[in-house]
């Protein structure tokens, strides 16, 4: 996962080509201002990929994915991207604030567990695994 954000964010907070590339950049003095979008988790995400440097960045917790993509494309803060991303940082309405990249972690897609009919579908599929 690589830290991303609009080109207008990037210029309003004058951040350099190479200004975030040392995560610990991110929690200095003319950094702290910079809203950092995440999702609501127990595992925070920001702290890993500072590498455990303490944060006083303004969090905005958006739980769903396609909201916080949107509001990093309208400058409301930097996200975590990963390569579901890809359209977005090839059309530039989103891009890298840094080199630094957070591996093992990243969105992946799964069913809503709470609706009968894949609860359903998931109890199948598990009784077929275990009969085989």
């Amino acid at each position: 996962m690589f830290a991303a954000g609009s080109p207008s964010l990037k210029q309003r907070y004058q951040l350099s080509e190479d200004g975030l590339n040392a995560p610990e950049n991110l929690g200095q003095a003319l950094n702290l201002s910079i809203p950092l979008l995440c999702e609501e988790i127990d595992l925070d995400l920001w702290q890993l990929w500072s590498r455990d440097q303490p944060l006083a960045n303004p969090h905005h917790m958006i739980e769903d994915a396609n909201v916080r993509v949107q509001a990093a494309i309208d400058g409301q803060g930097i996200m975590l991207a990963d390569a579901l991303m890809q359209t977005e940082s090839n059309n530039h309405s989103l891009v890298p604030i840094s080199n630094h990249q957070l591996f093992g972690y990243g969105y992946v897609i799964t069913p809503h567990s709470f609706h009968p009919q894949v609860y359903f579908l998931m109890q199948r599929l598990q009784t077929y695994e275990d009969l085989l």
